[in-house]
């Protein structure tokens, strides 16, 4: 026999945070259908001895669990990704499990390392802020000398000077794009676009944007806020991405490396104007690698 087409091997593990729980997704260079073999009890330890020179010595160290389930895939049949909801996690409870699976519905002889999670409760959000120019600066009027030190921070805000671009140019989009800071390596379920700002009156708009290298820059649909002085600064419109929508796939941490956030402006009309005091990034249900 082949060893390779009756064998496989564990490639990459994923896990992303539900509300009560995981899903997690396995990846496999052979298809097979795989079982994930949990447990809430430790695995224990013990030592088997083994033949050296015509010595037994006890030197083989086996793990074991001895009180487990067996989590069959969401996927029928054989397959390379492998997907799982574990629901109904109890917070601050630690799960051990490690894969074992068929090939054409014969048992393998391949499995995994054990991996450990502890369910922490949903994550708070982690929040990316701009940290650099990004590509572009059009947008016309600025209290600052570098416009991502504007919109950075509500909180950097004296009391009556009130840090913001805005625009006052008649049916005239302006663009910014900013840096962001960066994200710890880990997984996470989907992105919010949140701003503050305002507008005079009715008729003004705005669209956030992301750019990633070599790709075209995504736009959003247009929103305003209701007419109102634009001072205090008042939440815009909350916009979360469940998947990333310039690749048209699932979020990857890779995605936000060297990611620019950006944000346009139109006065759409002939007097008053529109302005952005924040913008940044929420990451929803962020969980740092561990393995």
């Amino acid at each position: 026999m082949n060893f390779k087409a009756n064998h496989w091997a564990l490639l990459d593990l994923k896990y992303y945070f539900m509300v009560d729980g995981f899903k997690l997704i396995a990846t496999t260079d052979m298809p097979c259908h795989l079982y994930c073999r949990m447990t809430t009890t430790p695995p224990r330890k013990h030592v088997l001895p083994s033949p050296r020179r015509g010595i037994y010595l006890q030197g083989d160290i086996r793990f074991c669990f001895v009180v487990y389930e067996d989590n069959e895939q969401d996927e029928a049949g054989d397959s390379i990704t492998h997907t799982w909801y574990k629901t109904s996690w109890p917070v601050c409870e630690t799960r051990y499990f490690y894969f074992v699976g068929t090939q054409g519905g014969t048992p393998s002889v391949s499995e995994t390392a054990i991996f450990k999670l502890h369910f922490t409760g949903m994550p708070p959000p982690v929040y990316l802020y701009p940290n650099g120019r990004g590509d572009e600066q059009n947008i016309h009027w600025t209290f600052c000398g570098e416009h991502w030190q504007c919109v950075c921070d509500l909180s950097l805000e004296s009391p009556g000077v009130h840090k913001r671009v805005w625009s006052e140019h008649y049916q005239v989009w302006e663009r910014d794009t900013y840096a962001i800071t960066p994200l710890p390596r880990g997984t996470f379920n989907s992105l919010k676009i949140r701003s503050w700002g305002g507008q005079t009156y009715s008729y003004h708009r705005y669209r956030y944007h992301l750019k990633m290298p070599t790709m075209p820059i995504w736009t959003s649909a247009e929103y305003g806020w209701p007419p109102a002085v634009i001072e205090p600064p008042r939440e815009g419109e909350i916009l979360e991405l469940l998947a990333n929508p310039i690749t048209g796939r699932a979020w990857e941490h890779r995605d936000l490396d060297n990611i620019q956030l950006g944000v346009s402006l139109n006065e759409w009309g002939s007097f008053g104007y529109i302005g952005i005091h924040m913008l940044y990034i929420e990451i929803v249900g962020f969980y740092p690698h561990e393995w």
